[in-house]
């Protein structure tokens, strides 16, 4: 049979049955194609067990060791996550720059009567198409911004548009943060900068030429993320819809949508911190006060008319966005919101048509 292995640059094609990722878990936690499956054919001990071996002893004896490994790991992996597919199966398969680790997997794979095809260049080609994909996939689309100050339930607004079957990209979804200094999710961990940018590439993917897609306005970093450049140019560009709610209404929302907050006192103490540089050193004390007495309706109220408001009102002053329309609403529940969400629904698109 012959060793030759089908080779392919594209790794967005459907046709795949299954992507398998043979870096160690490492590599592939920084960053993976979605969807794909981790079988690692060196671990991450064992990379560095080859590694040391090769410069300490000899590079034949740690090619020997590693082919040991090799061989035994890709036996693993066949036993338990292959055996139950059958001759037609069809995977795509990449290491870092589709060498040795990914040819060894898709050599036994193709011997066994399977079709693999190796990702030319591998997770380095993939990469540099990721980056490259963000601003060209942005301009494909029709970008529309949601804005409005701190507890106008952007974000339930922006499902409510999902729910009408309008098409969002939300941001807070992908980062697995919320957007402030208190978005954290709690038993969440936000993904890799890198790996955040592979997901938003497949979610951009997915919408047609000239869609209406709608986002969040939010700042440059969602937690630890940087919004990728390409994508930041795009909305800052973009038109938006501004939704305006009294501040009472959103500090009732704010308790319900911050509700692990009341559980876990001590993260506001980063936001107290940060905030000195705001406002006044009477103003912390209250928010302090209201924390030790739990009136969450005052710190929520003073925190919007104090720390929050002022905040967004200088961020809208320094953009130069178009407005498309403003719309209020004293009603941030359920059903408000989603009147509120078509309403955001048909002006965006609207305005697009």
């Amino acid at each position: 049979m012959s060793s030759k292995i089908e080779t392919t640059l594209n790794w967005g094609d459907q046709s795949f049955d299954t992507i398998i990722d043979v870096r160690a878990p490492s590599e592939f936690y920084e960053d993976h194609i979605v969807g794909a499956l981790n079988c690692p054919v060196l671990d991450d001990n064992q990379r560095v067990e080859i590694g040391l071996l090769y410069k300490k002893v000899s590079g034949f004896e740690a090619k020997v060791k590693g082919a040991i490994i090799t061989a035994r790991n890709i036996a693993f992996h066949i036993e338990n996550n292959f055996s139950q597919y059958g001759g037609n199966w069809r995977p795509l398969i990449y290491c870092w720059r589709g060498g040795q680790r990914s040819r060894a997997m898709a050599l036994v794979l193709k011997e066994i009567g399977w079709r693999p095809i190796l990702l030319s260049g591998g997770h380095k080609q993939y990469r540099k198409d990721i980056l490259k994909m963000i601003p060209e996939l942005c301009l494909r689309v029709n970008i529309i911004l949601i804005s409005g100050q701190t507890g106008s339930a952007k974000t339930h607004i922006l499902q409510g548009i999902k729910s009408a079957g309008g098409n969002i990209l939300d941001l807070e979804a992908l980062a697995k943060h919320r957007g402030s200094l208190l978005g954290a999710i709690p038993g969440e961990t936000q993904p890799s900068q890198k790996y955040f940018e592979s997901c938003l590439v497949e979610k951009l993917r997915k919408f047609s030429q000239g869609a209406v897609v709608f986002i969040e306005s939010e700042s440059s970093k969602i937690g630890n993320l940087h919004i990728p450049i390409g994508l930041w140019r795009a909305m800052h560009k973009a038109p938006l819809i501004e939704v305006k709610v009294p501040s009472d209404i959103r500090a009732r929302f704010l308790q319900r949508y911050y509700s692990d907050l009341k559980i876990n006192k001590d993260r506001f103490s980063a936001l107290f911190l940060i905030a000195k540089s705001r406002v006044s050193s009477k103003i912390i004390s209250d928010w302090e006060k209201f924390l030790q007495k739990k009136a969450w309706q005052s710190l929520a109220l003073s925190l919007i008319k104090n720390y929050y408001d002022p905040a967004y009102l200088i961020h809208r002053t320094r953009q130069n966005r178009i407005k498309v329309k403003s719309l209020s609403s004293s009603n941030l529940t359920a059903p408000g919101i989603r009147l509120l969400a078509t309403k955001v629904l048909e002006i965006g698109e609207r305005y697009f048509s």
